[in-house]
């Protein structure tokens, strides 16, 4: 018999595993310190083992403790992984303005950290417009912003941001680039390549993935590009929180074309609705769901200038739409 003897005493524990990278941590974060993904790490019911080297002299000292997983401990209990309050961190994340006051608004104070929007509209409402005038009130921020673009030629698009007057803004390379193309692939290649902070789709309508059958603007094909930006927006490697709007097409009932799950899976939704033929009023709106704010919340734009020679959007109030509606005897606004 020698002089030392091994006590072996398991102790349960909660602890928090990434799913993405599986590593394990003794305290919950929003972001995995090993792999910087976003709200990954779930609890499990973990159990170590003490392994005490005790020495049989008199004094009966622990002269060597070591630690391991324990395996095969009988006095473990089934897992518990619940959690109190004072488990979970503080959500952190904080709201972009777009300078679109309207937009602003419904939004619950601009672009939130990590948010899916989803923003549909019928052809010629102004989307790709107020689409660019963000991305121009981001980029002054020092945001880098991608625009993928697979529904207009780049020239069109180029003609577009001088006629708003965003072409020495939107000519810094370091803060603002075009991804064009119809190919999903190729545009999460360019994200992958240029990181940027917020990624604007114009439209999912319009992309094809390789993997995925159908052609662009099949329920397939744009479910496929709309949880693509889902998962890169909610899952990256990104060392500061990424946002995102993706286009969308109406369908005559004026409800998101193609779109089934993912009106529920993204974080929010906005509708921008004109308010009769050729009206320079434009009734926008969260409907359906706003993770970050509220729903129901109606505010008004108008178009400034027509067709080619469009200004942009600017934000108005109520009494003006109300009253610039009534003049055209266009459709009544609703509150």
């Amino acid at each position: 018999m020698g002089e030392e003897q091994v006590s072996r005493k398991a102790k349960k524990r909660l602890e928090y595993k990434c799913s993405r990278c599986h590593a394990v941590y003794a305290a919950m974060t929003n972001r995995c310190p090993s792999c910087s993904s976003i709200f990954t790490l779930y609890p499990i019911q973990a159990s170590r083992v003490t392994l005490e080297v005790i020495s049989n002299k008199p004094s009966g000292e622990v002269v060597a403790t070591f630690t391991e997983d324990d395996k095969e401990s009988p006095e473990v209990e089934p897992n518990d992984t619940t959690m109190g309050l004072d488990d979970v961190p503080d959500f952190e994340g904080e709201f972009t303005e777009t300078g679109i006051e309207s937009l602003d608004d419904i939004l619950g104070g601009g672009i939130f950290n990590h948010c899916v929007i989803m923003l549909g509209a019928e052809p010629g409402t102004g989307k790709s417009t107020i689409l660019l005038q963000a991305i121009a009130a981001l980029v002054q921020a020092k945001r880098k912003c991608l625009l993928c673009i697979g529904e207009e030629h780049p020239a069109i698009v180029k003609a577009r941001i001088k006629r708003l007057g965003f072409a020495k803004l939107l000519s810094n390379r370091k803060l603002f680039r075009l991804s064009v193309g119809k190919s999903w692939d190729s545009a999460v290649e360019n994200i992958d390549a240029f990181d940027p902070d917020f990624i604007a789709v114009d439209s999912a309508d319009r992309y094809t993935v390789e993997s995925i059958n159908g052609g662009p603007g099949s329920e397939a094909q744009k479910s496929a590009v709309i949880q693509a930006m889902i998962d890169i927006i909610h899952d990256d490697e990104h060392e500061k929180p990424r946002s995102g709007i993706v286009l969308s097409h109406f369908n005559g009932d004026g409800t998101f074309k193609g779109v089934k799950g993912n009106a529920h899976d993204v974080d929010t939704t906005v509708v921008m609705r004109r308010m009769g033929e050729d009206s320079p009023i434009i009734r926008i709106s969260c409907e359906g769901k706003n993770r970050f704010g509220e729903t129901g919340f109606v505010r008004y734009l108008e178009m400034q200038g027509k067709g080619a020679e469009r200004q942009g959007l600017v934000s108005i109030d109520q009494v003006k739409a109300t009253s610039e509606t009534a003049f055209r005897g266009d459709t009544k606004l609703s509150d």
